[in-house]
């Protein structure tokens, strides 16, 4: 990659800038997320995207187990977010 790292991160809602209730989406290669520990792993969740691992944070547990199981409720596909810390019955 011709990045010093070899991820990309991006940030992304209601206030970027102070980074205050947004989501952090890190890119990462399938042979650099076996060594990768994402923060805040009790709301992080990942997904495979082609060859690469998309790792997300969400500004609650609350929000990311909510788009999780929405996900539940329909047919699986191989797109689907799965929660780096499994999610429990009640959440």
């Amino acid at each position: 990659m011709l990045l010093d790292k070899p991820y990309c991160i991006v940030y992304y809602g209601y206030n970027t800038k102070d980074k205050v209730g947004i989501m952090k989406r890190v890119l990462i290669s399938f042979a650099a997320s076996l060594s990768y520990v994402p923060d805040n792993t009790e709301r992080t969740a990942k997904k495979m995207s082609d060859f690469d691992v998309v790792y997300q944070t969400w500004p609650s547990r609350k929000a990311m187990a909510k788009e999780i199981r929405l996900q539940q409720s329909r047919p699986h596909r191989s797109d689907n977010w799965t929660s780096c810390i499994p999610l429990k019955d009640n959440e």
